[in-house]
This record gives structure tokens, sequence and C-alpha cells, in this order.
């Protein structure tokens, strides 16, 4: 039994437009029987215009996907049609979720009770149901090639010397790798100094989160979030997600792009959006973390390495006597023979970067009143120096030793060594060495270990 309210019809039928519905859904999954690759299944209707997309975490078989396609778009069909009616509240015993049929001039349709709304009469909206129409699963097992079963692949890898981060005091452990493969099967790692006599290090169990840029990478600046610059990279496998501040702060999206010289830049992002299939976009970048700022202001073209500084990236067993040693590495398959089919070599060394001091910040140079020219700045610490509880960050170093460098027109015009951050260039050894020309002045902090660290620089102009 119906009432008719009085501002409205007893019942109200509404029938959606076609033409504002998709002609097409696509439905992306993991097949299991594909090495869980990313696959797609599309459905495609003659009415209606446009695509949606469907993106499910889980494994699906193609069949499968292609039948759940099927019934989400009869569904999105049926739901076209929407009922508003009112009830005496008499006939009210109605909740949202349950089914309802209306029979209307002699034919009937179920319903499904979408909303409901209390005032002199109970006010219903319901949308229609899809007949119950379950679609076959017309899924086909892969075939083998005819070349025959498909064989394991040699692992892409990355060596990665990092710097220290905080709470990292191993040198050795940041000679890093990171692999990937498919299908996964672990990496196996072996060393040696010679051709031969090679002694297993390490078995990376997890893969990579890695791929490679898709447009260049412009220098950016470092120490503030970036809010114009972005990164384009498509995925080999995994997936990325979007953090908040805090968690950034406390090292989370860490992620690691290889300059064209060889180093690898360190920054983190606080936005990450699928933007296609295995394709991604990288906003609010924090860049030149942990003392790689110079690598931030190199361009990286398209095709730049992309690695996800997480579990996957493990330390590659570099012992502590061999930092700065040139090895091999035969890196391949885990499991298989200890062949050029499975396995690569290569030379590398590492565990330097961890070693090499941070450049000096806030440069600052100042003429006093005999004509002398004093250079001051502040260190940066390596070694916990994120703390805000000290009234200064731990030296990291066996002691606090600095180089200056004077430079003119690419040429080394003097070098000193000093135990304090200043120093003053008296004038007349300036006036003698550079005359009243430009220059530049470097400085780095020494290391008992390597020697300079990395240099931070400062021109002077106009000096008289």
């Amino acid at each position: 039994m119906l009432v008719e309210p009085q501002d409205g019809d007893a019942l109200t039928l509404v029938l959606e437009d076609q033409g504002d519905l998709p002609s097409v859904a696509e439905l992306y999954c993991n097949d299991p029987l594909r090495d869980f690759q990313v696959v797609g299944a599309s459905v495609r209707r003659d009415t209606g215009q446009g695509t949606e997309s469907l993106s499910l975490s889980g494994s699906m078989e193609v069949g499968q996907a292609t039948a759940l396609a099927e019934s989400w778009m009869a569904r999105r069909y049926a739901e076209r049609r929407t009922a508003s009616f009112s009830l005496p509240w008499s006939e009210a015993s109605l909740h949202v979720g349950d089914r309802v049929r209306l029979n209307i001039l002699g034919g009937g349709r179920d319903y499904v009770v979408s909303a409901l709304e209390d005032s002199e009469v109970r006010a219903v909206k319901a949308v229609a149901l899809a007949p119950n129409v379950v679609f076959a699963d017309r899924g086909e097992t892969p075939q083998l090639p005819p070349s025959g079963p498909v064989s394991d692949m040699k692992p892409i890898f990355h060596l990665i010397d990092l710097p220290l981060w905080p709470g990292a005091e191993d040198p050795a452990g940041q000679f890093r790798i990171a692999c990937h493969a498919k299908p996964w099967r672990g990496a196996a790692i072996y060393a040696s100094p010679s051709n031969d006599g090679f002694a297993e290090r390490n078995l990376i169990g997890e893969r990579a989160v890695m791929g490679e840029l898709t447009a260049p990478l412009g220098h950016g600046p470092s120490g503030r979030v970036i809010e114009a610059q972005t990164i384009d990279l498509a995925l080999y496998s995994g997936e990325l997600e979007s953090k908040p501040i805090a968690q950034i702060l406390n090292g989370a999206n860490m992620a690691m792009v290889k300059s064209p010289d060889g180093i690898w830049e360190v920054l983190q992002f606080l936005e990450a959006e699928e933007v296609g299939q295995n394709q991604w976009r990288l906003s609010r970048l924090l860049r030149g973390q942990l003392g790689t700022e110079a690598a931030s202001l190199i361009e990286k073209p398209v095709g730049t390495p992309f690695v996800l500084f997480d579990r996957g990236v493990q330390s590659i067993g570099l012992q502590v006597n061999e930092i700065g040693l040139e090895l091999n590495w035969r890196i391949g398959a885990a499991g298989k023979s200890f062949s050029d089919e499975y396995f690569d070599t290569v030379k590398a060394s590492g565990g330097l970067q961890a070693l090499q001091p941070l450049s000096p910040v806030h440069l600052k140079a100042e003429r006093l009143g005999n004509g002398d020219l004093s250079l001051h700045w502040i260190r940066r610490g390596r070694v916990d120096a994120d703390s805000w509880m000290g009234g200064d960050i731990p030296l990291g170093e066996d002691m606090e030793a600095y180089r200056i460098e004077i430079w003119q027109a690419d040429a080394l015009v003097r070098s000193v060594d000093v135990q304090t951050p200043s120093w003053t260039y008296p004038n007349a050894a300036r006036l003698a060495e550079v005359g009243t020309n430009n220059f530049e002045l470097r400085i780095a902090m020494l290391s008992a270990r390597i020697g300079a660290g990395d240099f931070a620089s400062i021109e002077i102009q106009n000096v008289l």
C-alpha cells in the first residue's frame, strides 16, 4: 500500500540516460597463472560512453576477472533504474538493504532499499537489482611457448653505495644491492678479489621495488619540500603509497635515483599517484637527503634507475677490511648453476660513501678593516647528527679538521688545512695569489681514513 505525500507523488520512477553510463569496464588484478603479473580484463556494451577502471589488490585468473567485470557492468546498468515511494507507518517495516518488488503496469522488478527518510510517512528510495545471471568463466590456462618452458631470468640489479643515516653506523653494511626478476626465485651473491675462488656473501630473498624514469628529472634544491616538481616513472613490480609529513620526517618513502655520474641521490616523496598500469607520479619531494645535495643538482634523463629504499634493498655482504677495495661480484638466480646463463659478474667497490664527511654549510666571507678576508662555516655530522637534545652534534671523526682550497679560472691556487671552522685570508697573501680578480673558496671536512669529504664553495666577487 502506497500513500501520496503532501509534496509529491506516491511513486516516482527514474531511468538514467544510457549515454551517461560507461561503455567499457576494465578490471586489473594479479594473475597467479602468469607469475602474478598485472593483467586486465575488459567488457564492452554498445550503449554508453567512456571507460571505468577497477583495480583489485588480490589475485584472480583472467577468466574470473572478465566474469566479474561483466557482473559489475550488469549491476551498473540495472542501477540506472531508481524508484521513490512512500509507505504508511503501518506498512513501514523496511530497512536499508531490504529487497522489495514493485509491480507496475502488469510487470514486476526487484529493487533494493538504498535510503529511508521519516516524516508523516516513510519515504523510501530504492535502486533496481540486476537479473541473477551467472557469467561464465571463459579463461584458458596459459600455453607454454613453442620453444619450451620459460626459464628463470638473470636478476636485474643495482649496486648502491649509501651514506650513513640515523641508526646505521656500519659503513660496510651501507654497500647494498637491489634486485628484480620475473619469476622471482631469490638472488645469490658471491665475491672474490680475482676471477675465481668466489665465496657466497648473501642470499636476497625479497625483490626490490624498482623501475626507471619515464620523463627527465631536472635539478632541484635540497632542504625543503618542492611543490612544483614531480617524478614520473614506471615500476617493474610493486607499488608506492602516499605518507604524511610526520612519517616522512621519520624516514618513510625514501628512494634513490642514479645520477649520470654514477652517484645515487637520496630523496623522499609525500604523494604517490598511480596514473596508469605500473605508471606512477611522485610529488611533494624532499631532494638531496643524507648529504646527497650535489647529486640533486644533476639532471636525470629518461631511463634513470629508481629504487625504493625498503626491505628489498639489502647489504651485499661487504666485509670491513674490504671497504674501498675493488672486488668481483657475481650475482645471479638463486638455486641455479653457477654459469653465465644465470649469473653476471661486475667489478665494484663500496663502503666509502658512508665514511665521506658531509660538506660544511652556511659559508660566510667577511671583509675586515685591514683588508683581510674572514671566512666562517658550520660543520655537519654523518653520525647521530639528527638529535636536538645536546648543545652540538657529535664530531663523527677522529679529530676536527678542514681543508680550504682557493681556485681561480679552474686552477688550484692554494690549499691549507685548519682545525677550527674559520680561517682568515691575509690581504697581502690574497693580493699576491689572486690579485683583485674574482675567485672561489672551497671547504671540506677531513677524515683520517679517506681524506677530504664533500666540498662546499663560495664565490668571492670584486675583491679590491
